[in-house]
């Protein structure tokens, strides 16, 4: 009888599975299936803790990093949940009621633009961003830094509207909040926004208003304010690639471009704002200083420095020549002169001693040669 209970017993045990097999299997199922869709768990648990806590901050402290890891199907959630439902109510262009959720939006529009195919819509995303209020907080803050990235990123998109607003406000966010010059600003925020700039004459033309009569956005001004971060940081640390020769030539790249803009000729308003510009920003002194550096002696070229003259003949023929305008602007022009001057007889100097590390086939530079 114990003999067939036995048989019994290993028969049965061959058909039921081992001790723990079920559960352990079982565990092992439900663990892949949570870590296949952790990120929705992730997005549903922090949208979960904003809905009950109403805490605007849980949106970019927790969804913020959380969402440059999902999917494009999960980030297309995120922005239904968030964007579509919230941000869409927000009041222009009341700052207190976007600041809390200004970071989310920079990194879904930064995002956007990086992939586009992560986010529906985004072009409704990035007019959002261009309308929202610029935030008042230092560059190389989160949230500064956020912005000019974001910015450029819509600047290099390179279509016409967006590139011209992103970089309008671009612009004066830098110009209105300044660069300290022991601010910490990431080395791929710089570069970003160095890479906002145009080099070219045509890229000048899509993001410049340049023919509106109202035209003062402050691009030398904020030129010279990233250049004379540059240089700072160079002073301090050569082997920076935060301030690295590359990024003083880009931005003197962008400098050029203006100065050798053809689209100032002809037209008295428009050459009001260069002299302006030229006068406010101080890029010629600037130049100065490069030209009397060492590091920064060959970064300053010929090319520029006549390029500079025969803008500021332009003004003074077209500009000054009428009595009432001239006798308005004749002090600005009368500094920039002095400072441009300076400049030249730095390289007449050079050339006079027989340098030439202008790298320019241009040679001296006086007036009388220009």
């Amino acid at each position: 009888m114990d003999h067939s209970l036995n048989l019994v017993r290993r028969k049965l045990s061959t058909l039921l599975p081992k001790r723990g097999t079920h559960r352990s299997s079982w565990h092992a199922r439900e663990k892949a299936a949570a870590d296949s869709h952790r990120a929705q768990l992730d997005r549903g648990l922090v949208m979960t803790a904003y809905d009950v806590t109403l805490i605007d901050t849980v949106l970019h402290t927790s969804l913020g990093p959380c969402m440059w890891d999902m999917q494009p199907g999960c980030i297309r959630k995120c922005y239904d949940d968030v964007f579509g439902k919230r941000l869409q109510r927000l009041p222009w262009p009341n700052k207190e009621d976007w600041s809390p959720a200004a970071p989310l939006v920079l990194n879904f529009s930064l995002l956007s633009a990086r992939d586009e195919h992560k986010v529906a819509h985004p072009e409704v995303l990035h007019e959002t961003v261009l309308d929202m209020p610029t935030p008042e907080v230092p560059a190389d803050s989160e949230v500064g830094g956020l912005f000019l990235q974001t910015m450029a990123r819509l600047v290099m998109h390179r279509d016409g509207a967006w590139s011209r607003r992103a970089f309008d406000k671009l612009v004066w966010y830098i110009y209105m909040t300044g660069i300290k010059d022991d601010a910490a600003l990431r080395p791929d925020v710089v570069h970003d926004a160095i890479a906002a700039f145009p080099r070219t004459i045509k890229t000048f033309r899509n993001i410049i208003d340049h023919e509106s009569s109202h035209l003062n956005v402050p691009y030398l001004s904020v030129a010279e304010c990233i250049l004379r971060y540059l240089t700072h940081h160079t002073a301090i640390s050569p082997e920076d690639a935060l301030a690295g020769e590359k990024n003083i030539q880009d931005m003197i790249a962008a400098v050029l471009v203006f100065v050798r803009f053809p689209g100032w000729t002809g037209k008295r308003t428009r050459l009001q704002y260069v002299l302006w510009e030229l006068h406010d920003s101080g890029i010629v002194l600037l130049m100065v200083k490069l030209r009397e550096d060492a590091q920064g002696h060959d970064l300053v070229t010929a090319t520029l420095v006549g390029a500079l003259r025969r803008l500021l003949t332009l003004v003074e023929e077209e500009l000054l020549s009428d009595s009432w305008l001239g006798e308005f602007w004749r002090d600005k022009f009368d500094s920039v002169d002095g400072a441009l001057v300076r400049l030249e007889a730095l390289f007449d100097k050079d050339a006079g001693e027989g340098m030439n590390g202008v790298g320019d086939s241009d040679g001296a530079v006086t007036t009388k040669a220009l």
